[in-house]
């Protein structure tokens, strides 16, 4: 059974932080953050409107998100709607939480990605 998508209505961005920078913790104030952090740089996705003092960044992404608790013994479920993504040639971002899986794509490319989303049998709420 293919999960039921859902379109936030937000617009996001990816920043690059350096990796000896602090993590801007108001950014826990927010419903949608995710932080990623290695021996090279911080990346935070998180909507655009918030302030972040970052080296680099990236804007205009929009959301899809998987809806519903995700049984984590589940497997392809993420990698079949990014391959309908990727064949659109569409540049993807991807986050993971316990539950869920949250998409990225440009916003000026969402259209065509939910038309082939949609003609591959998916649905969005």
């Amino acid at each position: 059974m293919k999960p039921t998508l859902i379109i936030l209505p937000q617009s996001y961005k990816i920043s690059r932080l350096s990796p000896s920078q602090q993590i801007p913790f108001h950014l826990l104030d927010h419903s949608l953050i995710s932080i990623t952090r290695s021996k090279n740089e911080i990346s935070i996705i998180c909507e655009s409107s918030i302030p972040i003092i970052s080296e680099k960044s990236s804007d205009n992404w929009a959301c899809i998100k998987l809806e519903g608790q995700l049984d984590l013994s589940l497997i392809g479920v993420l990698s079949k709607i990014l391959n309908i993504i990727a064949n659109e040639q569409v540049s993807i971002l991807t986050t993971s939480t316990y539950n869920t899986d949250y998409i990225f794509v440009k916003s000026k490319e969402l259209a065509k990605v939910k038309l082939s989303l949609l003609e591959s049998g998916y649905t969005f709420k």
